[in-house]
């Protein structure tokens, strides 16, 4: 798998949590664990934002992700001595585990059923019997297309940054975009290729790794999922 650049160069590094900060999503994944203090493992971690805060409230923590410069930013987070980190993807890590999850749409940058078969197998294998395995994917019903043609401005850590993003190609279950950031010292490219699974194809590529679609949402409230209007697919897997 190739890296996205706003993973690997420092200065996108830089802006990452300017540009994706607490929200909604990580007050979602950061409450699933609950009160009693469990296992917990974070694919694609990135600067570790979720992981911390939950290493934080008491809970046994891993986060993994691929890219170095994220890593780097998640060592020197607040809480972030608390957490086990591992460079690397889900099958790097050993354990078991009662709670994994994988936020910020990451799920999408599997393009294959092989790269998403591949993650099943190796979550089914990292979790505890009981365990539960939560991630969300965009909505293929709705336009993206449209919706990531847009300006907007970040501040990071020398100031405002200038964004402009536009889709250079849909396919229709992928969705390839650009992202440029105008940044002090001249601008830089991120592009980056996402896939966009339905129901079904989660359900069936679940079913063929030995897991079941426990739950789905449509949206953070924890409302039911809708395939015609619904912007996310939030899934709960289990043995």
């Amino acid at each position: 798998m190739t890296l996205d650049p706003h993973y690997t160069d420092a200065d996108l590094v830089a802006l990452y949590d300017a540009e994706c900060g607490w929200s909604v999503d990580r007050a979602f994944y950061a409450a699933l664990p609950g009160d009693l203090p469990c296992r917990v493992l974070d694919i694609g971690c990135g600067t570790g934002l979720i992981a911390a805060t939950i290493a934080q409230a008491g809970h046994a923590v891993t986060g993994v992700d691929p890219a170095a410069a994220m890593l780097e930013v998640a060592r020197k987070r607040a809480g972030g001595d608390a957490v086990r980190w591992v460079q690397g993807f889900a099958a790097d890590v050993t354990g078991s585990f009662d709670l994994i999850y994988m936020t910020g749409h990451a799920f999408q940058t599997l393009l294959t059923d092989a790269e998403i078969a591949g993650l099943f197998r190796s979550v089914r294998g990292l979790l505890a019997p009981q365990g539960r395995f939560v991630f969300e994917t965009r909505n293929p019903a709705m336009d993206w297309a449209s919706r990531w043609d847009h300006r907007k401005i970040v501040t990071g850590p020398h100031g405002p940054v200038p964004l402009r993003r536009w889709v250079d190609e849909d396919t229709g279950d992928q969705i390839t975009f650009t992202t440029r950031y105008d940044l002090p010292g001249g601008p830089k490219d991120s592009v980056s290729t996402l896939r966009f699974c339905t129901l079904p194809e989660l359900t069936a590529l679940a079913q063929a790794c030995d897991l079941r679609v426990h739950q789905v949402s449509g949206d953070w409230d924890g409302s039911p999922f809708d395939a015609a209007h619904s912007v996310e697919i939030i899934c709960e897997l289990r043995h």
